[in-house]
């Protein structure tokens, strides 16, 4: 008796084709799942200062572009984000 076949690829490549071989989904930002939880506290508070310096420098912008006194009166009811440090601790 002889031996039967083990294996073939016949057809295997017109069935990968039927639908199209997709590539896997990718996303702006991978997930964090099963990252270092050491790593992760650290990001969260590098993602923090990173925010406030974010925020300074919308801060300092606005005073750089205002040369005709057009934000003269905002200026005085406005303070920069340093003030308002509890903002910071919603993204903990």
């Amino acid at each position: 008796m002889s031996k039967s076949k083990n294996h073939t690829n016949h057809n295997q490549n017109k069935k990968a084709h039927k639908n199209g071989i997709k590539k896997p989904k990718t996303y702006r930002y991978r997930s964090l799942k099963n990252v270092d939880a050491k790593f992760r506290r650290n990001h969260r508070y590098a993602l923090q200062g990173t925010a406030k310096a974010l925020a300074e420098g919308v801060w300092q912008k606005m005073w750089e572009w205002d040369n005709d006194g057009v934000c003269g009166a905002m200026r005085i009811l406005l303070r920069p984000p340093s003030y308002y440090s509890c903002l910071y601790h919603s993204l903990c």
